[in-house]
């Protein structure tokens, strides 16, 4: 017997069909909604290590990718590193662009708005001064810009 194939909504590229049956499917069991995300991380030489990420866990069950991803970090000249790679503060940046931007889409496309730009600056203030007592450390991110073109503009500070 042949069961009727539900029509998929995709808004901004996001199943939204998928997305309810996921958000009911964790109404019946929490316990799927538990994700355990994993990287490991090896010093390589001077500022230069590498962060892999392989497999995780959710859905009551582990995931191995086909093929990790691998993250090269590294500090550019002026910190003396070799600039082989993005610095940790600027892969903490782009993570959290990204988890900005995913999350905002998403909840877009479940309320049906569909978006057709995002775009984020962030920057984060460095303080390369060293003292004894080690690097001195700032506060607080600096603001970032949310932009929707057509839509005008948002900004706010990050804590």
């Amino acid at each position: 017997m042949q069961t009727a194939q539900k029509e998929q909504k995709i808004v901004n590229g996001v199943n939204v069909t998928e997305l309810f049956e996921t958000i009911d499917a964790i109404g019946g069991n929490k316990e799927i909604a538990k994700f355990n995300f994993r990287a490991s991380n090896k010093w390589i030489n001077g500022g230069q290590n590498e962060t892999v990420v392989d497999d995780y866990d959710g859905a009551c069950q582990t995931f191995k990718r086909d093929t990790p991803f691998v993250f090269r970090k590294d500090e550019p000249a002026i910190l003396l590193g070799t600039d082989t790679g993005a610095n940790p503060v600027e892969y903490l940046l782009a993570a959290l662009a990204g988890c900005l931007t995913t999350s905002l889409v998403y909840h877009a496309a479940a309320k049906g708005i569909k978006v057709d730009e995002v775009t984020h600056l962030f920057g984060q203030p460095r303080s390369s001064r060293v003292s004894r007592d080690g690097p001195e450390r700032p506060k607080r991110l600096q603001r970032h810009k949310h932009r929707f073109p057509g839509q005008g503009r948002c900004h706010s500070r990050a804590a």
